[in-house]
């Protein structure tokens, strides 16, 4: 166990001011430590900030108090050991910020737990064996301009089972992760205006980029998608959502998959391209797939499984190549079109020859 430095104890290592007072006012820094054996727990509210980049064998830096603004001020942080967990750690805390700078880790770069209230925002991460981001329990969340690179996740956010969480996704860039955004057991979550791509050393699998699961009134808006080894969207036991304005290409299963047991889902404006399976497929009921353009896919531009029921569809334009099996054991299957379901209209508008 690395000794700990509390700021209770050494008040000139992490200081704490009031936060109207202007920048650096009354405010003593994080010191300049490139190779620090310890690590800093911030036990009491205040605004903190860095004055140099440094490298920690284990968690850099453990939030513990609640009011807490923590300035990287353009450094970064690293946790070094290639079997640590994480690199920062915020838990059991509420109203917590951290912004401007880059952290490192070699499972997790960010892990909170038991938050309430918690802002990341205009930070670069790298994760290695797990998230960049991992989210346990912590509500009224916000990411905003954060750049991910690497890892199995990008960001995952959970509850526990009877509990729910929420919060906003935005502007954010992934790239070369297995996962996304894997979101579960969330109410009324945005995910909007972020960007992602996967890259190919993954084997094919694993969830969509954006994926909810277990949740309702979520929100998914102008992302664009790339090069997912899944799926580019998907809705896993989910109600009352909103999947609109995104665009998305060369995706190894579907672009759009409302999946079981997922109702109230409307899906419209998106355009997805070059998807291996269908571009939208639906396997839920009473939903609303309106206005979508779909292209290039191996198998059809719009799909209805057979566990759909009660989907209205209208205005979609879609168009596959239907030479990938399984085949449509629908009526009036096109290569374009297949409905194995119960009771999915049509609801006029649509180009699926």
């Amino acid at each position: 166990m690395f000794p700990v430095r509390r700021i209770s104890i050494v008040i000139a290592v992490l200081a704490f001011s009031v936060f109207s007072l202007p920048a650096d006012e009354g405010r003593k820094p994080l010191p300049e430590c490139p190779t620090c054996d310890s690590y800093f727990v911030i036990n009491q509210p205040g605004s903190y900030y860095l004055t140099a980049s440094f490298r920690e064998p284990g968690a850099a830096i453990v939030v513990e108090a609640s009011n807490v603004e923590i300035n990287l001020n353009g450094f970064s942080i690293e946790n070094t050991a290639p079997k640590a967990f994480q690199t920062v750690v915020i838990k059991n805390a509420d109203n917590v910020t951290i912004r401007n700078g880059t952290i490192l880790g070699s499972q997790r770069a960010i892990y909170g737990q038991f938050v309430n209230g918690l802002v990341l925002e205009d930070l670069k991460t790298r994760a290695g064996s797990f998230a960049n981001i991992d989210l346990k329990f912590v509500d009224r969340f916000t990411i905003r301009r954060v750049i991910m690179n690497s890892g199995v996740y990008g960001i995952f956010a959970r509850a526990f089972t009877g509990t729910t969480i929420h919060g906003i996704i935005e502007d954010c860039q992934l790239a070369g992760m297995y996962h996304g955004i894997t979101l579960g057991e969330t109410v009324g979550t945005t995910v909007r205006n972020n960007r992602i791509r996967t890259i190919d050393v993954f084997p094919p699998g694993g969830n969509p980029l954006i994926y909810f699961a277990n949740s309702s009134g979520c929100s998914i808006t102008g992302n664009t998608l790339e090069n997912s080894n899944s799926s580019g969207i998907g809705l896993l036991n989910t109600s009352n959502c909103l999947v609109e304005h995104n665009v998305m290409s060369d995706m190894e299963n579907n672009g759009i998959w409302v999946l079981e047991d997922s109702s109230e889902i409307v899906v419209r404006y998106n355009i997805v391209k070059g998807s291996r399976l269908a571009g939208i497929r639906i396997d839920g009921d009473r939903n609303r797939i309106e206005d979508n353009m779909t292209n290039t896919h191996w198998l059809q531009g719009l799909r209805f499984g057979p566990n759909s029921e009660n989907n209205l569809y209208r205005g979609v334009s879609g168009f596959g190549i239907g030479n990938v099996p399984p085949p449509c054991a629908g009526p009036g299957a096109t290569r374009n079109f297949c409905d194995e379901g119960v009771g999915n209209v049509d609801g006029g508008g649509n180009i699926l020859p």
